[in-house]
């Protein structure tokens, strides 16, 4: 035995007799293990006969002959024919040396009815399966050694002979997916090639080799990137399958085999059409796979991956839809191996992270990095699958510490691609995309530390290497493009001019080696449009400024691209051209981008995840609105600063089955009919110029309102915010308190002196302030971004002096706000036809756990109970649970809430009325919204803070009070900051107390003005005090 010594020899054949005796002693794993075969093989592959050493084939020959009885299928020979075999010349040399059964068994028939290479090659099919199953990479080159003794021994006219050679063929490629030396992709072409050549003609063994020759060739560009040798494989594919009659089982396989190769020639050459001849192949072989066919999950993978690339070829949304879809029910699929298992889960994480990039969905991004992991963990080392699954989970990883911020997620990324890329020969396909992920997730870790420079460096020569090994890739223009994006951030770091020109340079060439059906076009256009625009900054060149313009443009302008990247770029388009006075051009591209809002955020994206996105796109509708203007068109205005806030609440709003209002809405009709009642005033501030839009009875027009800056509004509302701060804090002095009741006074005043004044005049000269010799005449304001924090409807000098001229709003006309036209609208729709509802729902809860007592709680449940007798529905205390509260709002007209909540100013569509109960004992805005109040006519939140929103959300104006008038009251009285209680049971008498007197709600404002007037006039002089209440709606 040549390589294999005495010892090693007596050492497993120890190992051998040992797990014979253990069998015989009751352990049946002794000989049905992996192991054993393992052993078992190992001394075999270097036996050159049984008749050589009959002592390794008499204990081998025992232990193949104990796992035959454990067979289910008893037409599975595999271990029986090896240890008839083995045993045969054993028999021959002493009959009693063999079980009783075999002796018998070869004195009727005779020892020669096996062949002599039986040792090797019943063994070496039972070792593969075990291989397939588990990526066993000692096991796979056992039987690549196993299945060449067996074509050593085999003669050239012997019928095994060609396909002993394509076992050998496939044994070799598996030890490649185990070892990932390409050296066996080469003799495992060469010995397809030999068996379909030995095969005789019309042999069904040829197909069978033709198949397996694909498959080698496909692997074997996976591993070197030879083009010739996927036209190849396709072509060999196609040839397996043409000569399949279909309903042959076998021609699942062979499908799927297809599809995996034109899915390849479609990644490499960008072809359509072989991508969509890859899910056709793909589907097809799929639905042929009955449920829990062992095949069942690879063939539902090669489809998931099939339609993602299609995908990625398109931009066809439908497509990485049903990727998702496709490879979750590959994951679930019963029966799958751990290395089949472990291809669906990386499936998954890259289908679902491609998705987020289209819906912003959180939820994709913390599945997508679950899943890189499961497969991590099922894929043994040393196998080449370990670099995908490293690189799926890097690239989920970094995403998500982009979207979330999780802590360690960029660590995780970094050394995860690196890996990756390390791992990687310098033929793998796969390399130039993995390089190129590292150079984005290196840019991440640049700018969020101390060493940002080296990060750079590397980011760069990451990304140069990439593009230099991907010399006619069919993704090269990506890899260009982030290279290009890596060098500018690299100049804007540094100053270095040379990085500026080849930033433009190299943005320039990815433009130019994209598909125009890319959906990445859309990424290289705004990258190049950035670094332009930046050498303009640098060079003042008009020319540059031009060419930045028309690449973010195209850039907003492709259908496929993410309207991550979309939005932003249209975006850039109006505010450069806005720059430029450009007012046509600058209007379509904030125009443009208004309108993708609702891609970026769309209706069923969870909430908190288009407060996310909208976040940080605010302003757009307020500089559109802008741009529209200096373009003279104050009705474009109106429309663009409509459609461009308030996404959350118009989502809640249209219902589940409701079309949005139309982009054109409000026009100068429907502007007219909503005035009538009297005018109402948009406030829209923008960098480029701050107005009021007058909506009237007459029609639209606009007062530019010079001393409304976006500064100033900042600085306002940040003196507004410590003012409120001060006032909440138990720890504050009473001189900074007194302070602070001077800050909202100052404040109040600059309101009246920047908008409300100057409003009034102009609604005044306008004859739009009509007003009777009962009533006060009245006006909505609609604010925009931070304005809608303040409290405008107490604009104005409240000293008694001022009130004498009357030099504020209380003392001249009946304010009400709005979060929107369309808010506004919902709340004066048509009466609902008479129902048999009750009349008021009180919600009171004086204590609660872990906060302050309301005493002014109970209270306000005694009056309503005192002012409405046997007409309100008490839920007090213990009584105010979620399941309650929300089980009571359709079947009451009205609601009044006097318990504490949560305000969440990041998401505040998570602001939450506090309750109690075990089923979580809140009800937040979202939900609130959602409700569907058909009949409901007015909500009281004496609740403190309903009416407040966080400032990075402000343009979304979400909060507790406009959720409920989103949900169907009719009229909402809400609270700005906390109430103190005194004041509170003033308001709640003195709204209650005339709706007892006359039930007539359309009076209700003029009753709140009232009441805000009486306490204004009692404590003037503390607008923390009576400045709370606003009242919204009709």
């Amino acid at each position: 035995m040549p390589g294999f010594g005495e010892e090693a020899r007596e050492r497993l054949l120890e190992d051998v007799r040992e797990r014979v005796r253990r069998y015989a002693s009751g352990d049946d794993q002794a000989v049905l293990s992996p192991d054993a075969l393992k052993v078992t093989g190992e001394l075999l592959v270097h036996v050159p006969g049984a008749a050589q050493d009959l002592a390794v084939a008499r204990v081998t020959g025992l232990l193949m002959w104990c796992r035959s009885g454990h067979r289910d299928d008893e037409d599975d020979d595999r271990d029986l024919i090896p240890a008839l075999a083995l045993l045969a010349p054993v028999w021959t040399a002493d009959q009693s040396r063999v079980p009783p059964e075999l002796a018998e068994f070869f004195a009727t028939v005779g020892p020669g009815v096996v062949r002599p290479y039986d040792i090797w090659h019943g063994l070496a099919h039972t070792l593969a399966d075990h291989t397939v199953q588990t990526g066993d990479a000692d096991a796979a080159d056992l039987v690549v050694r196993l299945f060449r003794r067996v074509v050593g021994a085999i003669g050239l006219d012997d019928e095994e002979y060609a396909p002993c050679l394509t076992n050998l063929s496939i044994a070799l490629q598996q030890r490649y997916e185990c070892r990932g030396d390409a050296a066996d992709l080469d003799q495992a072409i060469e010995a397809a090639r030999q068996a379909a050549a030995a095969f005789p003609g019309g042999d069904p063994g040829r197909l069978v080799a033709v198949a397996c020759l694909a498959v080698a060739y496909r692997r074997r560009f996976d591993c070197a990137g030879q083009g010739d040798d996927l036209d190849t494989a396709v072509s060999l594919s196609g040839e397996a399958v043409a000569a399949t009659p279909v309903g042959d089982p076998v021609r699942a396989d062979r499908l799927s085999n297809l599809s995996v190769a034109l899915r390849f020639r479609a990644e490499w050459t960008g072809s359509v059409e072989d991508a969509r001849q890859a899910v056709d192949t793909a589907r097809e072989a799929v639905e042929m796979t009955p449920a829990g066919h062992r095949q069942r999950t690879a063939r539902a993978c090669n489809l998931a991956t099939a339609l993602y690339s299609l995908y990625e070829g398109t931009g066809g949304y439908a497509e990485l839809e049903e990727s998702v879809a496709v490879a979750r029910q590959a994951v679930a699929e019963p029966g799958a191996t751990d290395l089949v298992r472990a291809a669906a889960y990386l499936n998954l994480c890259d289908n679902l992270r491609a998705r987020f990039r289209y819906t912003n969905e959180s939820a994709d991004l913390n599945e997508a990095v679950e899943s890189g992991e499961a497969a991590l963990r099922l894929l043994p080392s040393g196998r080449p699958e370990r670099l995908m699954a490293l690189t799926n989970l890097g690239l989920a990883a970094h995403s998500r510490y982009q979207r979330l911020g999780v802590a360690g997620d960029l660590d995780r990324a970094i050394a995860a691609m690196r890996e990756a890329v390390t791992g990687s020969g310098k033929h793998d396909p796969d390399l130039p995309g993995r390089l190129s992920n590292l150079c984005n997730i290196l840019l991440s870790q640049a700018a969020g530390t101390s060493g940002g420079q080296a990060h750079l460096d590397e980011a760069i020569a990451a990304g140069r290497r990439s593009v230099a090994v991907a010399a006619g890739h069919p993704r090269r223009a990506m890899y260009l493009s982030n290279t290009a994006d890596a060098l500018l951030t690299r100049y804007e770091a540094t100053h270095d001019v040379a990085d500026l020109d080849a930033a433009v340079g190299t943005g320039e060439q990815a433009v130019r080696a994209c598909p125009s059906a890319s959906p990445f076009l859309s990424t290289c256009l705004a990258n190049l449009a950035v670094a332009i625009r930046t050498r303009y900054e640098l060079t003042g060149d008009t020319g540059d400024l031009a060419q930045a313009v028309t690449a973010a443009r195209g850039a907003a302008h492709v259908p496929a691209g993410p309207a991550a990247v979309r939005i932003r770029a249209a975006a850039r388009w109006g505010n450069w051209s806005a720059n430029a006075q450009d007012w046509a051009e600058g209007v379509a591209g904030l125009a443009e981008a208004v309108r993708l809002l609702r891609t970026v955020a769309p209706r069923d994206l969870p909430t908190t995840d288009q407060e996310f996105e909208l976040a940080r796109l605010g302003g757009l509708g307020t500089d559109a609105a802008a741009c529209a203007l200096n373009n003279g068109d104050p009705l474009a205005a109106v429309q663009l600063l409509e459609r461009g806030r308030g996404l959350v609440l118009s989502h809640a709003l249209a219902g589940e089955n409701s079309a949005q209002p139309p982009e054109q809405w409000p026009d100068e009709v429907a502007i007219r009919a909503l005035a009538a009642p009297g005018p109402i005033v948009m406030l829209n501030v923008s960098r480029l110029r701050s107005d009021a839009l007058l909506l009237t009875r007459d029609g639209l027009d606009e007062l530019r309102l010079p001393g409304l800056t976006p500064d100033a509004v900042r600085h306002q509302v940040g003196r507004f915010l410590v003012a409120l701060e001060t006032h909440r804090s138990p720890e504050s002095t009473e001189e900074e308190a007194v302070g602070a009741e001077a800050d909202l006074s100052e404040i109040l005043a600059w309101l009246w002196d920047t908008i409300a004044h100057p409003v009034l005049d102009r609604l005044a000269r306008m004859g739009s302030l009509a007003r009777t010799d009962t009533w006060a005449p009245r006006m909505w304001w609609c604010p925009t971004g931070l304005l809608s924090l303040l409290p405008l409807h107490a604009a104005g000098r409240h000293d008694p002096a001022s009130r004498e001229n009357a030099m504020n709003l209380l003392d001249r006309i009946v304010c009400s706000s709005v979060p929107t036209l369309a808010a506004l609208a919902h709340a004066r729709r048509p009466p609902e036809p008479a129902r048999d509802v009750a009349e008021i729902m009180v919600v009171a809860i004086p204590d609660m756990i872990g906060a302050p007592r309301l005493p002014a709680a109970a209270k306000e449940a005694r009056l309503l109970a005192d002012l409405f007798p046997g007409k309100v529905t008490a839920l007090v205390g213990a009584g105010a649970t979620r399941a309650a509260v929300r089980t009571a709002m359709p079947q009451h007209r009205r609601a009044h809430f006097a318990c504490h909540t949560r305000i969440d100013l990041v998401n505040p569509s998570k602001s939450s009325l506090l309750l109690t109960g075990e089923e979580g004992g809140s009800l937040a805005a979202v939900d609130l919204a959602r409700l569907s109040l058909p009949g409901a006519e007015l909500a009281f939140l004496a609740a403190c803070e309903a009416a407040r929103t966080g400032p990075a959300l402000s343009d979304e104006a979400m909060h507790l009070a406009s959720a409920l008038l989103v949900a169907g009251f009719r009229q909402v009285i809400a609270t700005l900051w906390p109430v103190i209680d005194r004041p509170a049971l003033h308001m709640s008498k003195a709204v209650y107390g005339r709706l007892a007197d006359s039930d007539d709600l359309s009076r209700l404002p003029w009753t709140v003005h009232d009441a805000n007037r009486r306490l204004r006039d009692r404590y003037s002089r503390h607008p923390y005090a009576w400045a709370v209440y606003v009242h919204m709606g009709a």
